[in-house]
């Protein structure tokens, strides 16, 4: 595609300007002269913002049709077929194709809605006499004749975006740059007019207000503040949550704690984040650690025929020491890794009602009993050498996950942590600055534009002490329904002294010590865990939970 003048950014203090629809019932109002094909026109908008950042804003939904709504899981992209489909570009006078793309949309429900392909065609206008320049985006779905289109896409045979450059005034006085409009090429058995109380009519309106409101991102340089699918790659993480929500369905529809039924919802949601947190484990698993020779039976065989499907994942690899879920809460999360053929057990402080619904052979992997980091062992049954230790929401435990697994030889660990503490007492700095150098939680927050606060400090303080004891840790934004959803990994220890050799020691209290040698080899990391864990022992800091799980959910 030919290159576009680039916008000059407006000011991001400035709010976005109305969008302001008009719906359009009559052929007149047509800004696109088809030779083949009738195009009704089904609503416009005033554009604040020039041709540069409508098409920006065009490519990218071009690559995320998930923006426009909350049915499509994603685009794959497709090779353009080999003759082109006929008709697949369409001829409109004044306008001259650029670019022709093709791609498969995935739904979000697959049991409910199948997948699409689309042909996607972009046109230019140039700039002659009174008429301004232009761009346009045609999509085309590609159907058998016996086929439905799918819930999540308009009922059209073709959908055209288009913005038109122009000086045009709002209603509120605003100049604007141009106008935006959606026109459709309704199938033959559609009323010729469309309602404005119609799905096609609101699903444009949905279309062009995205439109509007990304365009005005584009130009005022706004910055997505999260950036996912850092350590595992985004495709394959959503077809594995995909499949294993459908393959735990009867727990996710119906997880109850036995509370009010309006509370039900909220229980779906837990018990999505903990197909979640299964899904990113079982690829960070994949990723780290070789793949078996001989395939993993599920533990739970012959319980649940469902189960007993041979999959791809029987073959991934996996600690060789298993799992521990350190306040594993409602149990979900351990059942469903047994379920999948992954050898591990969950521990809180007293059994939850939820335990009782699960099989016997599940329940044998869920131990009630007091977790105590100061302990020998710290836990019953004890940790297992070369485990990856879980801490998700683990309120006081979250700094000791690293800890404990320096001190018991794990071989990973992963925290997603709620309420911040440290290895004695609240966190309650609103700032931190990493004394290991540039952190990368700091580094991505910054490429989001994020400020300082709590949440960020005691990520860059946990961060800082994962390292400090040898460990290389990475920051993931997990795709999971839940606010608190910053991960940290501790991964593939590290040998070996930084360049500059300087010691490190962590108070937990935000106060830099300096003139000491940093400290990232695994035998100097374990030698600093002996020593604060005596630290702490000797203080009485740390006290143990009674009485009630300290896990979440």
């Amino acid at each position: 595609m030919s290159s576009t003048p680039t916008s000059s950014p407006a000011n991001p203090q400035s709010p976005r300007p109305p969008f302001l629809p008009v719906p359009l019932s009559d052929s007149e109002s047509t800004l696109i002269s088809s030779l083949h094909l009738q195009y009704t026109p089904i609503l416009s908008a005033p554009a604040p913002f020039p041709l540069p950042s409508f098409s920006s804003t065009i490519t990218a939904l071009l690559q995320h049709p998930e923006r426009t709504g909350p049915l499509i899981l994603r685009a794959e992209p497709l090779p353009p077929p080999v003759p082109p489909i006929p008709g697949s570009t369409e001829l409109f006078k004044g306008w001259r194709p650029v670019e022709v793309s093709r791609r498969r949309l995935l739904p979000r429900v697959p049991e409910r809605d199948g997948e699409l392909i689309q042909t996607c065609v972009r046109y230019r206008r140039s700039n002659v006499g009174e008429r301004g320049e232009g761009e346009m985006l045609v999509l085309t779905p590609e159907l058998l004749e016996s086929a439905s289109i799918p819930y999540y896409h308009p009922d059209v045979q073709r959908l055209a975006l288009i913005y038109t450059s122009s000086p045009l005034s709002t209603e509120d006085g605003a100049e604007a740059h141009g106008q935006i409009q959606i026109e459709v090429v309704l199938p033959p058995s559609a009323p010729s007019q469309v309602s404005s109380n119609s799905r096609l009519y609101r699903t444009c309106l949905h279309l062009l207000e995205t439109t509007h409101k990304h365009s005005w991102g584009h130009l005022s340089g706004y910055r997505k503040r999260v950036r996912h699918d850092v350590l595992l790659p985004r495709a394959e993480y959503q077809d594995l949550y995909m499949r294993l929500k459908q393959r735990h369905k009867h727990h996710v529809s119906s997880w109850s704690l036995g509370t009010d039924p309006r509370k039900h919802v909220f229980e779906v949601k837990k018990a999505e984040l903990d197909v979640a947190i299964a899904a990113f484990l079982m690829l960070l698993w994949k990723l780290d650690y070789p793949a078996l020779g001989v395939p993993r039976a599920p533990l739970l065989v012959g319980e649940n025929p469902e189960r007993e499907e041979r999959c791809e994942w029987s073959t991934w690899g996996r600690p060789e020491g298993g799992f521990v879920d350190l306040g594993c809460g409602n149990g979900l999360l351990v059942h469903i890794l047994l379920q999948e053929g992954y050898e591990g057990y969950g521990i809180d402080l007293s059994p939850r009602k939820t335990w009782a619904s699960f099989s016997p052979s599940t329940q044998a992997h869920l131990h009630a009993a007091a977790i105590s980091p100061l302990s020998s062992p710290p836990v019953s049954p004890p940790l297992p050498p070369g485990a990856f230790l879980l801490g998700n929401h683990a309120d006081e435990l979250t700094p000791y996950v690293p800890l404990l697994a320096t001190l018991h030889a794990a071989s990973g660990w992963l925290v997603i942590p709620c309420c911040a503490y440290t290895f004695t007492a609240r966190f309650t700095a609103t700032s931190y600055r990493s004394r290991l150098g540039r952190s990368e939680v700091e580094q991505r927050m910054d490429e989001g534009g994020e400020g300082g606060g709590r949440v960020r400090a005691y990520l860059v303080w946990l961060e800082e002490m994962g390292r400090g004891l040898g460990w290389s840790v990475g920051l993931e934004a997990l795709r999971m329904p839940s606010t608190r959803n910053w991960g940290l990994v501790g991964r593939r220890a590290v040998d070996g002294l930084e360049e500059d050799g300087e010691q490190l020691e962590i108070d937990g209290e935000g106060q830099e010590e300096r003139g000491a040698r940093r400290v990232v080899s695994r035998e100097e990391g374990l030698l600093w865990a002996k020593e604060k864990l005596e630290e702490i022992r000797c203080s009485g800091g740390f006290q143990v939970r009674e009485g009630k799980g300290h896990g979440h959910h």
